[in-house]
């Protein structure tokens, strides 16, 4: 199932770059990049890892998706835009996904340059979603593990919160 995922997503990134006017011979060279990175290695020999795949897929086809409806394709951009809520609902990376659709309008990258009023227009309903996204995220699953926090002192607890800036403490400075 991993593989076959993979495959669809390289050959859906053979066609997006395609759809972006990319010759054939860079195309195909940008979707074997793709399908051979060895980053994506331990995503397809791991089934624990599927959700990224789907995440690629969705967000992928919402891409091309959102190209057709630069085209005037009716029902591109609500199909593009349920891709998106569907990679978003897959995988937290897919949630910055309107800031590069934003980037691809502005500069004409899939269709024709449009203005930021213009670019803002077709693209508020993405915006939406990405803010319910990030709010569900934060309200329904908490914040994320990874990463900076804030330090927050612990009720009932005789340690004292420690400065991040500090993390070695003043053991590592013989003090």
């Amino acid at each position: 199932m991993s593989l076959l995922l993979h495959v669809v997503n390289a050959a859906l990134c053979y066609t997006l770059l395609i759809r972006l006017r990319v010759s054939r011979p860079a195309a195909m060279l940008g979707a074997a990049g793709f399908a051979f990175n060895l980053a994506f290695f331990h995503v397809v020999g791991w089934i624990t890892c599927t959700q990224q795949l789907l995440a690629a897929s969705f967000t992928l086809v919402a891409v091309w998706l959102w190209c057709r409806a630069l085209e005037g394709r009716p029902h591109a951009r609500l199909l593009s835009l349920l891709c998106y809520l569907a990679a978003g609902l897959s995988l937290e990376q897919a949630y910055f996904l309107p800031v590069v659709l934003m980037v691809m309008a502005l500069t004409g990258t899939g269709g024709e340059a449009m203005g930021c009023r213009r670019a803002a227009r077709t693209l508020w309903p993405h915006f939406v979603v990405m803010v319910a996204l990030v709010t569900f995220r934060l309200v329904w699953k908490g914040a994320p593990e990874e990463g900076q926090r804030l330090v927050v002192p612990r009720l009932h607890t005789d340690r004292q919160p420690v400065d991040p800036g500090d993390a070695k403490g003043k053991e590592s400075r013989g003090l």
